[in-house]
């Protein structure tokens, strides 16, 4: 099935070719296993036919800005699993992003796996300089990876622009993220497009109060070497792995410490013993 697959993407770039059309557009090969980027779920993997293309532009997206956290962090975990090769990861951020996103913390990169000392974080004077930052970086090559955030969807970053990118990164054999914070579906070069929005966290195995696994629902919207899905995974961090996650979870127990507002006696159930600080003291 890989092969036939591999094929038929061959074949569409022929007929492509002698139609005139997209004559320069790079035709991923999806047999080609020694380039793959895993998520280390055997769900998502098979069905990405062995994971994803390395030296391809892929996007990640949030449909709203107070999202960005939970995208990064989901991009930062995947990075962290595949992160086994040498080089910089160069992380590129549009000045409107910052807004919204702020600052990354070298503390929540060293918990999802990345090492800060690894991160180029750029941070351009304008959107154009952004631009040319990421397409010399993808031409340059020689990096682990390269994330472009961006805010939206400007106009700036058209079709053109993105096949430019993607190029590039495909000449260099560089792994190039567009990751997009806010923004909503539209064309592009990249190979793959993915939606993430989070979920609530399960219950820590080790502290049954505590917070456990961040959890994601990812949708593939777009995939050009196969078919598209949605799954909901949690990230462990010990093993550097995602885990196709529950569709419902365990509320943690002091979620369940103050009784519903509606259908209960007149006065609250007790909460436990209250203490008088300022006396005690």
């Amino acid at each position: 099935m890989r092969r036939q697959t591999a094929n038929l993407a061959t074949l569409k770039h022929v007929v492509s070719s002698l139609e005139g059309r997209n004559e320069h557009q790079f035709v991923p090969d999806p047999a080609s296993d020694a380039t793959r980027l895993t998520f280390g779920e055997e769900l998502l993997d098979d069905h990405l036919e062995g994971g994803l293309l390395s030296g391809c532009m892929h996007e990640i997206r949030c449909d709203y800005a107070r999202d960005i956290g939970a995208a990064s962090a989901f991009l930062c975990a995947f990075l962290a699993r595949n992160h086994a090769r040498s080089g910089k990861l160069v992380w590129i951020v549009d000045p409107a992003a910052r807004i919204d996103a702020g600052q990354m913390s070298p503390d929540g990169l060293w918990q999802l796996g990345l090492d800060p000392s690894d991160v180029i974080l750029v941070h351009p004077r304008d959107l154009k300089t952004a631009i040319w930052t990421a397409g010399e970086s993808a031409r340059e090559g020689g990096l682990a990876a390269i994330v472009f955030q961006v805010k939206g969807n400007p106009k700036m970053l058209d079709l053109s622009v993105s096949r430019k990118l993607m190029l590039r990164a495909q000449a260099s054999q560089t792994p190039f993220f567009l990751l997009r914070q806010g923004g909503q579906e539209e064309a592009s070069s990249a190979t793959t497009r993915w939606q993430v929005t989070p979920l609530s966290s399960d219950q820590n195995q080790d502290f049954k109060q505590g917070i456990g696994p961040m959890r994601h629902r990812l949708t593939l919207e777009r995939n050009r070497t196969g078919q598209t899905g949605n799954w909901p995974v949690s990230w462990q961090s010990a093993q550097r792995t995602f885990r196709h996650a529950a569709t419902k979870i365990s509320p943690t127990r002091y979620l369940s410490a103050v009784s519903t507002s509606r259908d209960r006696p007149d006065l609250p159930l007790s909460m436990g013993q209250i203490m008088a600080f300022e006396r005690a003291s």
